[in-house]
């Protein structure tokens, strides 16, 4: 999760040991893109907090690492907030505040085969 409200921030944090992924939490670019070097997600949460124009950046660069090169890309944010330039790079959106719960739901809506292939696994 890539964010710079303190508030949203905290409220992950607390909620961390609660979900069965790992979590990872940067509050600006230069931050994820250390993660990156060293941690390869399947998922990168970006909040609109930073800013439309911030948020599109950030967006544009991670879809052209060659690091993660099939990460998902997630926008966080209200609906007049969304960067509508990087569209082609967005996996999808899911209506900020968030919660690790909506993250969870967002990851089993859109793959809901992933997360049985991880139960299975985790259970052989």
């Amino acid at each position: 999760v890539l964010s710079d409200d303190s508030q949203q921030v905290a409220a992950l944090t607390a909620d961390a040991e609660k979900v069965d992924f790992n979590l990872q939490i940067a509050n600006c670019g230069y931050d994820c893109s250390t993660l990156v070097d060293h941690f390869r997600p399947d998922f990168i949460v970006i909040d609109c907090s930073l800013g439309s124009k911030e948020a599109g950046s950030i967006v544009r660069h991670l879809v052209r690492d060659p690091r993660i090169p099939f990460v998902r890309l997630v926008i966080a944010g209200h609906e007049d907030e969304f960067p509508s330039e990087c569209d082609e790079g967005v996996f999808g959106r899911i209506e900020r505040p968030f919660h690790l719960d909506d993250i969870n739901q967002f990851i089993d809506s859109k793959m809901p085969e992933s997360r049985n292939a991880f139960e299975s696994q985790v259970k052989t």
